[in-house]
């Protein structure tokens, strides 16, 4: 062991290990970076634009999420036509043809050289069975996260509009008329999480300013 240590052929290839190495992190270093800000810029305006949207309906009102419940309802109702048609007898006798088709062939192949595997025919069946999977499983994805989306923004919009409510009657007694209607209309003209802040901020000035402990 001490002997390959100490060869030339091993030092040589312990140095080529490490300058392949420093010249693979200059290279990807800057590129895994550029990745990675490139995402986090993406998932701050993707959450950004997420807020300001809930924000708005928010400032709508507790009767926005009548037409929410409406669009979850509706949600709900193309993920069970999903389900029916997936889980369907022809859907149903499809998927079990492309199974024992794969099967088969599996059982097949195994019988000849390897060769066989890269046929025309066994890259197709393949493709048709793992494109209906995909297909089935995209879908399913897709709608319970736009289910999940749905009832996370109604939570919110009546949990916002019920805390302002909440903060309004309790200031009620300490502020003029005219403060009232005006963080009513604030609220009302909402467009984005700024606008939520600022009011929020005057808020919560207007109950220390009156000693007031929610």
């Amino acid at each position: 062991m001490l002997r390959i240590l100490k060869t030339n052929e091993f030092r040589i290839g312990v140095l080529s290990s490490i300058v392949a190495t420093i010249i693979l992190v200059s290279i990807f270093n800057p590129l895994i970076n550029l990745f990675w800000n490139f995402l986090k810029n993406s998932g701050n305006q993707f959450w950004t634009s997420y807020l300001n949207g809930i924000i708005v309906e928010t400032s709508k009102g507790n009767d926005r999420i009548i037409f929410i419940i409406f669009s979850l309802v509706l949600a709900l109702y193309i993920w069970s036509i999903f389900t029916i048609f997936f889980k369907g007898k022809k859907v149903k006798r499809l998927d079990n043809l492309l199974e024992r088709a794969l099967d088969k062939t599996i059982e097949i192949s195994n019988h000849y050289t390897e060769e066989y595997r890269s046929t025309v025919r066994w890259k197709r069946i393949k493709r048709i069975f793992w494109t209906f999977r995909t297909l089935e499983i995209i879908t399913y994805i897709f709608i319970f996260v736009y289910i999940l989306s749905i009832i996370i923004k109604t939570t919110m919009i009546f949990s916002l509009n019920t805390t302002f409510q909440h903060q309004i009657v309790i200031l009620k007694p300490y502020i003029t008329a005219n403060e009232v209607i005006k963080l009513e209309s604030d609220w009302a003209l909402m467009r984005n999480y700024e606008d939520f802040k600022n009011i929020n901020e005057l808020i919560n000035t207007k109950l220390r300013e009156n000693n007031i402990k929610k």
